[in-house]
Formats: structure tokens, sequence, C-alpha cells
């Protein structure tokens, strides 16, 4: 059942809480070589030049996947579909798992594919995570889905699991500032077409 506007906003609230704890807590900024926070640089508007933003590691489960991603939409129909679901709802820990297990399996994002960035030639375990992942004030994921679920599946196997140079828990993000529906979407549009994105967008 879709959420209703209260829940919504009472989902966005909470999240926006818990990722602004996130930033206020020292152990999660991350130095560069003379002790000031490492800055990433993003192009977060059209036409104009890149924004430097913090880069802050985080606990994984404070993000959440984007569901509005286009590339998952037929799989979203096929899972509804199989688990009798109207519409998959962003605030369900079940619908974050059924999203996570698309981006893991599905054809757009083969095993094999999923397999060399996790292991292959500058992979996650070998070099861990390069590039920050960038996360909407509402913790939703505007890059950086697919190597989110790898790293989540990673963690979920348990402390005996090899997660090589990763950090367990942890994914390095950027925090987005307030963009509006249409500002999001050209920022997608603009990671989906730069090469320097395309390996970790999905």
């Amino acid at each position: 059942i879709p959420m209703s506007d209260e829940q919504d906003n009472t989902w966005t609230t909470t999240q926006q809480n818990r990722l602004e704890a996130a930033k206020r807590e020292e152990g999660n900024r991350i130095p560069d070589s003379h002790g000031n926070q490492k800055e990433f640089d993003v192009a977060v508007y059209e036409n104009q030049p890149d924004v430097s933003l913090p880069i802050f590691s985080i606990p994984i489960e404070l993000v959440s996947y984007n569901f509005e991603n286009v590339r998952i939409e037929k799989y979203k129909k096929n899972a509804c579909s199989t688990n009798d679901i109207e519409e998959l709802d962003p605030t369900s820990e079940e619908h974050q798992d059924i999203v996570q297990n698309i981006l893991l399996t599905a054809e757009d994002y083969s095993q094999k594919k999923s397999g060399d960035v996790t292991t292959g030639v500058g992979g996650l375990l070998a070099v861990g995570q390069r590039e920050p992942a960038l996360v909407a004030p509402n913790s939703v994921l505007w890059n950086g889905n697919r190597r989110c679920a790898i790293m989540r599946n990673l963690f979920d196997k348990g402390p005996t699991a090899d997660v090589g140079s990763l950090q367990r828990g942890k994914i390095k993000v950027c925090f987005l500032p307030e963009l509006d529906p249409e500002q999001l979407r050209s920022l997608e549009r603009r990671l989906q077409q730069d090469p320097d994105y395309k390996q970790s967008y999905g």
C-alpha cells in the first residue's frame, strides 16, 4: 500500500535527522593529508561550476535505494506482480531488499558485471570505494545504487565475509543540497552520460 503524504513526511524528516546526526559525528568525516575534511567535486547544477562537497563515511543502512531509477522500472513491475504488491514503498525494509535483489541479479546489472565491480582489477574488494555516492537530504542515492547493493550484500554475509579494502558497514557519501525534482532528474541524466561516473552509477 503506498504511503500517505503524512507517512512520507514523517519518514523523510526521520531520515534527514538521522543523516544530520551522522554528519555531526567526528568519526564519520574523512580527513585529507592535512587533517581537513576531504571533498569531492560534483556537477550539481547544469551549466554551472562544480560544487565541492565534503565526504563522509556513514553507516550504510542510513541510505536508501533510488526507486525511481528508470533502469529498474521493468524489474520493479515484475517484482510487484511476483510479490502481490501494488507499489514498492521506499519506507519498507522489505521493499528495499526487493530493489537490492533487482540491482544484484537483473539483466542490466549482470552477475558478471557485479562480480567485476567487486573483485576485478580496481574492484571494490581490492581498492575499496574510490568515489563517494551522492545522497539527497531524504537519504535517497542519486548514484551508486548498484555498488551500495553489492556492499550491503557483502556486509550482510557476516563477520567472516571478506570485505577487502572496504570499511565494514560503512559507505562513503557526499550530501547533495536541496534540489527540486527537475534538478535531481537533470543531475541523474548527467551522471548517466558522464564517462567518469558510468562505472559507479547504477
